[in-house]
């Protein structure tokens, strides 16, 4: 599920990163329980019947994410949250890099995509060419 669905439902993009959390977990954890029955599920997550009901039909509000964290835990899901920096784009910029005779279409990439950024062109390899 895609942050920008939540985004475009008219959640912040701080809500809507928890939200996407939420429904991958929620979603892996209905994926690891369809080999159990609700009274098993019951038993192995220590809740009540109505609460594994909620939880098989993507009821997200009811649980916080430390819930469902441990409920992917006790059906031997290994969770863990990773950040990353958010990664910059050069907006309308298509780049073609040469290889011998053929050319194939790419996005720039590390150094290059930096130095067409700040306006250093004559920087980028020559084997790199704007097209439009």
């Amino acid at each position: 599920m895609s942050q920008k669905l939540f985004e475009d439902l008219g959640f912040s993009p701080q809500e809507a990163a928890a939200l996407k959390l939420k429904a991958d977990l929620n979603t892996r954890i209905v994926k690891a329980a369809a080999g159990y029955t609700q009274q098993e599920l019951r038993k192995r997550l220590g809740t009540s019947q109505p609460r594994v009901s909620d939880l098989l039909r993507g009821k997200m509000s009811k649980f916080s994410l430390d819930t469902l964290v441990v409920y992917a835990e006790l059906l031997g899901l290994r969770t863990e949250i990773r950040t990353t920096q958010p990664k910059k784009h050069v907006r309308g910029v298509v780049v073609s890099r040469s290889r011998g005779n053929t050319s194939r279409r790419k996005g720039l990439d590390g150094l290059a995509r930096r130095e067409f950024a700040e306006g250093h062109y004559d920087r980028i390899p020559d084997d790199y060419h704007a097209v439009k």
